[in-house]
């Protein structure tokens, strides 16, 4: 979890300096606190003339701020809104319906409906936001994508869940596709794979990402997805399903099949399917190790590039999934 900056000295302290034009009024000197937690905003004045000059009455002024940020503290830097505003269309907190902007090379400018997901930075307190066009995305497309992104932004603010923040998510997914075939390093290959893959299943209804690149003591683990699915294939499922990605320059083989199942297996009983992507395909042997495992209880089942960039060209990314699923237990 990102580490608190100090409160500015003069956070939420604002220096009024007010003498009226008209005789007989009284003038207004001192300091004005003002704190907003929540849906309460909490404000007390500080004049120089009742707490003894200007700096005796700033040091109270301050005194004043920091103890409401502290009886406030669970609301102070949450990142994110607790409470559902007058404007809210979705009925989720942080997700609303609106319309956006885009000027183009030639000056021209045309607006387009999106569903965004808003929440404020708890380090520089400023908002930020994803949209997510409707016209591209459909109307439950984009809702979706909108209320997965205000929760991986909520999860990583308040530490319960790792989410990525490279520059891989700047990219489009066709962009992704490029850079996972044609770039130099290996380590941007492999990177770009997984954001990749994890908007692949972000497009899957009912899966969400829950967790990326978890280390425990013996292994690391890609991508961890949480089932809340409707369809059968995948309800009786476990609750957490694996993700592991591979961007070799070959064909992977039976031995990165064994050690993922093994991932699988060392769940404590809590996981029994799994994705294992390959980007160059799979060897004979994955097939042949699969056959031999069939009658286990746990289910691996193999995607390779080939069918990802088909799902990306279609936009349907749920019939790229079923029919590798189905694929993988009719072996």
């Amino acid at each position: 979890m990102p580490k608190k900056k100090p409160i500015d000295e003069l956070r939420n302290i604002t220096r009024l300096d007010y003498f009226p034009q008209k005789a007989g009024a009284g003038a207004t000197i001192g300091w004005w606190v003002r704190v907003m937690r929540g849906k309460e905003r909490h404000s007390k004045f500080f004049s120089d003339g009742k707490y003894g000059g200007k700096e005796k009455a700033l040091e109270e002024a301050k005194r004043c701020r920091d103890e409401i940020i502290k009886k406030h503290d669970s609301l102070l830097g949450k990142g994110y809104q607790s409470f559902m505003t007058v404007k809210n269309k979705s009925g989720i907190v942080g997700v609303n319906r609106g319309v956006k902007s885009k000027t183009k090379p030639n000056r021209k400018t045309y607006s387009y409906d999106v569903w965004n997901a808003g929440w404020i930075d708890p380090e520089s307190g400023k908002g930020k936001n994803r949209s997510f066009g409707i016209n591209k995305h459909g109307e439950a497309g984009a809702l979706r994508k909108a209320i997965l992104a205000r929760e991986e932004a909520i999860a990583y603010i308040s530490g319960s869940k790792k989410i990525s923040t490279s520059k891989w998510g700047q990219y489009s997914i066709r962009e992704l596709v490029a850079v996972v075939e044609n770039s130099q390093s290996s380590n941007d290959k492999g990177r770009a794979l997984e954001e990749l893959i994890i908007r692949f299943f972000s497009g899957i209804p009912g899966l969400s990402i829950n967790n990326i690149r978890v280390k425990t003591e013996t292994e690391e683990i890609d991508i961890v997805l949480l089932n809340n699915s409707g369809d059968p294939r995948y309800r009786r499922e476990s609750v957490f399903l694996l993700v592991e990605c591979k961007n070799w320059s070959s064909k992977i083989g039976k031995n990165e099949l064994v050690l993922f199942k093994e991932k699988i297996e060392n769940r404590s009983s809590r996981c029994t399917l799994g994705f294992l992507i390959s980007w160059n395909g799979f060897a004979e042997t994955v097939t042949k190790e699969m056959l031999r495992g069939s009658r286990e209880e746990v289910l691996v089942v193999p995607i390779g590039g080939e069918e990802i960039k088909r799902a990306i060209e279609t936009s349907d990314f749920e019939k790229a999934l079923t029919d590798s699923f189905d694929k993988a237990v009719s072996l």
